[in-house]
């Protein structure tokens, strides 16, 4: 897999060689309310009932369009990036120590 992400990680290769592990943090693309990867997660993950006219997936639909805005797959796509580098900034934190 190293050798694998060496062609596109151009950034990366010295740390690919050096490290003995790495986080490969990939970035969900259009995610919205009503999306098959939202209703697995509230279904299987969280074991709530979900369908497109639920409490859960009416908050969620408010809160893209409305409170953040992401209405189109550029905006939603920028706003999951932003999520993922909390996400890394966190992980890398906590190991730091």
């Amino acid at each position: 897999m190293r050798e694998d992400l060496k062609l596109i990680g151009w950034g990366a290769v010295n740390s690919l060689e050096g490290a003995n592990k790495f986080v490969v943090a990939l970035v969900r693309k259009n995610i919205v309310y009503n999306s098959n990867h939202v209703k697995h997660i509230a279904e299987n993950v969280l074991g709530l009932s979900y369908y497109e006219g639920s409490p859960q997936s009416q908050f969620l639909k408010k809160s893209q369009e409305k409170a953040f805005k992401l209405t189109d797959d550029n905006y939603l796509y920028n706003w999951s990036v932003k999520q993922t580098y909390i996400t890394l900034e966190n992980m890398i934190t906590t190991t730091s120590f």
